[in-house]
């Protein structure tokens, strides 16, 4: 009851079904023996059961010991013996070596689509060919004397029928597994990229509202850090800040996978000072590089000094530090050079190339192409675990190629690693705000703002930033209350509004807050990392500027002052 059981169960797998066509080989099989033996030629007639039993054999091989790839190979090998040795029997005109068309049309039907694949269709047709080639020397003139011309008609009859029959079978059986593999394989493909888009959008979703929850942790930090704060807890608050920051890098990284994994990163170039950029990227790793005792050599072609190029600065600089951080992370001793060069300059583009190396763990040549993958991260016998997400490279990769380059990388096992690109940029000039005509910023002394923000740390660090100041501060936790505020206030001159809020949301309120007083400055709060598309958006429904969660004291209040 048991291998009943089994069988039942086997009987629904698809393997089974190709193993299903050597039985109907042992079926035809019976029928030519019985005829065979009608003409008392008994050693055919027990070749064919000698084939049935090996039949039987590989169908209990197949189903009992689930053994598949040697149940098909049994099979299939002695159904090539049966037709070397009928071929042998018949003679030429008996044309039962005609069998091994048929054969030929199974081979795709039982190879597995496995990693298995190549060799598997080596073995059969290996053996295939070598059958055929040894059928060639046994198969004779003689062997049909002693049948009567009538007989080698029926014979002949017998046999073409069976070949046409099964290779017709095979063939059609064979269109329908492959369009059925075929469709599964668009299926599965479906399935997961609709698994993916679920996957990037709970991501995107349950990245948000981490930066909501770490915006919070952010603004207690900061007003914590303005307070009389010991000796013995400085060290506490600096530890808080700096798992703060790692955290918002771990938080962009997954909302930068999802715009990568969607098709929409994008590029904001606008015109920048190249040293500008390369000193603001070295700086933070150069205390880092002195604490762990390493030299950060910096070679900066002083033909690029003053050269303004066009460039997204914020991804560039994305780019710099993922290659510099994780080039500090992997090096334990010695040295790591940052190397910036002038390739080709003409009239309107320059050549630039940009190379990170060091002498750290290295990587083995087998991991080089994995290293690009998202979440992978290299590994060190000696050093087996480190810190990250495994996404930085993944997402400098993708950024290197929106920018219409490669990054390369070679590498060396325990004696380090070189990352380089070389990008074509246009030559720029500086935007207005990059010129050295300061913004003459104005005093916030007696300004009424209105901030709208439905998180309660969020809602008191900015209000304090803004007392701080002489600003008079309104609050509201929605939109609906924010509208009413407003009502009460109308000499606000700023409201600093937040997009994802219960009851009424920033896209809907400030239609309605527009409607109230036409000329008031609205200022976008969003945990979101804003894109070209997205700021496109704010601008159409009425926002003049946006700020980013979390910011910086001296961010937030420069932006303010900006528009008071």
């Amino acid at each position: 009851m048991n291998f009943l059981r089994e069988l039942k169960f086997t009987f629904k797998e698809v393997k089974l079904l190709r193993s299903s066509i050597f039985f109907l080989i042992a079926f035809t099989s019976i029928i030519t023996s019985f005829i065979y033996f009608a003409y008392q030629i008994e050693f055919v007639f027990y070749v064919n059961l000698v084939y049935l039993l090996l039949i039987l054999l590989c169908a209990f091989i197949y189903l009992r010991c689930r053994l598949f790839f040697p149940g098909r190979y049994v099979s299939f090998l002695a159904t090539c013996t049966l037709t070397l040795v009928l071929s042998n029997a018949e003679g030429i005109e008996g044309l039962a070596f005609l069998y091994f068309l048929p054969i030929a049309t199974i081979i795709p039907l039982i190879n597995s689509k496995n990693e298995q694949f190549k060799f598997q269709a080596l073995l059969f047709y290996g053996t295939f060919f070598t059958f055929l080639v040894a059928t060639t020397f046994v198969t004779t003139l003689q062997n049909t004397q002693h049948y009567t011309p009538d007989q080698v008609k029926i014979l002949r009859r017998i046999n073409l029928s069976i070949i046409f029959l099964t290779t017709i079978f095979y063939s059609i059986f064979g269109l329908l597994q492959e369009r059925s593999y075929i469709n599964r394989l668009k299926k599965n493909a479906l399935a997961a990229e609709e698994l993916k888009d679920k996957r990037m959008a709970m991501l995107s979703v349950l990245g948000h509202e981490i930066r909501t929850q770490a915006t919070s942790i952010n603004a207690a930090s900061g007003m914590l850090s303005e307070t009389k704060i010991t000796s013995e807890q400085q060290p506490l608050v600096d530890v808080l800040n700096y798992c703060t920051s790692q955290m918002f890098y771990l938080i962009n990284d997954i909302l930068d996978l999802r715009k990568i994994e969607t098709g929409k990163l994008s590029l904001q170039l606008a015109g920048k000072d190249l040293r500008h950029i390369i000193n603001t990227v070295t700086i933070p790793f150069r205390e880092r590089a002195q604490t762990k005792k390493l030299d950060l050599k910096t070679n900066f072609d002083e033909r690029l000094g003053g050269k303004v190029i066009m460039v997204d600065e914020f991804r560039l600089n994305q780019v710099l530090h993922n290659l510099l951080s994780n080039a500090l992370k992997y090096t334990q001793e010695g040295t790591i050079f940052f190397t910036v060069k002038l390739l080709d300059e003409n009239e309107d583009h320059l050549s630039i190339y940009f190379e990170v190396a060091d002498t750290g763990i290295g990587i083995a040549a087998e991991n080089l192409d994995k290293i690009f993958d998202s979440f992978y991260q290299a590994k060190s016998d000696d050093i087996p675990i480190y810190g990250g997400s495994g996404l930085g490279l993944t997402i400098a990769s993708n950024i290197i190629e929106e920018m219409r380059s490669t990054l390369n990388v070679e590498s060396v096992a325990n004696k380090g690693s070189r990352f380089y690109f070389t990008l074509q940029t246009e030559i720029g000039k500086l935007t207005e705000k990059a010129v050295e005509n300061p913004v003459i910023k104005k005093q916030l002394q007696g300004v009424e703002v209105l901030v709208v923000d439905d998180n309660k740390m969020g809602l008191m660090f900015a209000t304090k930033l803004l007392q701080q100041k002489g600003v008079t501060v309104h609050q509201a936790k929605n939109g609906l209350e924010a509208i009413e505020t407003f009502k009460l206030n109308p000499a606000t001159s700023v409201i600093l509004l937040d997009l994802e809020m219960p009851e009424m949301n920033g896209y809907v309120a400030i239609s309605e807050l527009k409607n109230i007083n036409p000329g008031v400055t609205v200022i976008a709060f969003t945990a979101n990392i804003p894109d070209a598309a997205f700021i496109e958006k704010l601008i159409n429904l009425g926002f003049a500027d946006v700020l980013s969660k979390p910011y910086e004291p001296k961010t937030f209040i420069d932006k303010v002052q900006q528009h008071v």
